[in-house]
């Protein structure tokens, strides 16, 4: 998949979609014009954005920080159930060692 096929469809698990992270998307439209939409003027909906005629070339996004906590039980789970595949658990575990030099504990 892409950033812009996920914004487009407004994709999303877990009870979270792109509508909830992103700030802006860069697009250009049918016509060949290049420009920046605000995330208020996207029409979000259930697995969609309404970006119609237009390829999403860029999109800027904004995280919450998560608990590290949270973070190594859901880590945890998801190697015990095999639930998500490997390459993203490889990024959980790289972010998650991140935090791993404040916070000896998380160090699996």
């Amino acid at each position: 998949g892409t950033v812009g096929g996920g914004v487009v469809m407004n994709a999303g698990a877990h009870r979270q979609n792109f509508s909830q992270t992103v700030r802006s998307v860069e697009l250009v439209e049918a016509d060949g014009t290049a420009r920046t939409l605000p995330v208020s003027d996207i029409n979000w909906s259930y697995r969609c954005s309404g970006i119609d005629r237009a390829i999403v070339t860029a999109a800027t996004f904004e995280f919450k920080p998560a608990d590290p906590e949270v973070l190594e039980r859901d880590i945890q789970r998801y190697e015990t159930t095999g639930s998500m595949p490997v390459r993203v658990l490889r990024v959980l575990k790289q972010m998650h060692g991140a935090q791993a030099a404040e916070r000896p504990s998380l160090i699996a």
